[in-house]
């Protein structure tokens, strides 16, 4: 018997005298973790939408998904350009490290080794410490050691 069958058993028969009680049973839908999965495989069009505002360019995301392949998320960082070129955006897929991206370009992205996108908004304390947006942590700005940063990162940038 499923979670549905066996709720809809316990729940008494509505008698006109008693007062109106919300028997409704919230049952998890498999779509719930499906939603939570495509959000962390839709990192880049979250990169490209913060890029597009920071730079006052319109978004929209049927735009930014036109040319793009729909398995864009299994082919890594080389999207990102594309991607960012649909918005009005020109950017390049670069091997770099921290230290040898220039302040002039922020913001810019950098990836982690696990593939994750990684927005760096400034350089801070002389470029010891770096300014990081991590969208799979949330929407906010983070400051953190460059060389710890470096260790996490795979060596590619968008800028």
């Amino acid at each position: 018997m499923d979670k549905v069958e066996e709720a809809s058993r316990n729940i008494p028969a509505h008698d006109a005298g008693a007062s109106d009680i919300n028997l409704s049973v919230d049952i998890p839908s498999p779509a719930a973790n499906a939603v939570t999965e495509a959000e962390n495989t839709d990192l880049l069009p979250a990169v490209t939408k913060w890029l597009a505002g920071h730079h006052q360019m319109p978004y929209a995301r049927a735009a930014v998904l036109k040319n793009v392949p729909a398995d864009y998320a299994s082919r890594g960082e080389d999207m990102l350009p594309r991607m960012l070129a649909n918005v009005g955006l020109q950017a390049s897929l670069v091997k770099r490290k921290l230290k040898d991206i220039p302040a002039a370009v922020l913001p810019c992205v950098v990836f982690a080794k696990d593939g994750d996108p990684l927005v760096v908004t400034a350089f801070a304390n002389g470029g010891r410490d770096v300014m990081v947006l991590d969208l799979v942590e949330g929407d906010f700005t983070s400051e953190m050691p460059r060389r710890k940063l470096q260790r996490r990162l795979n060596g590619t940038a968008v800028f």
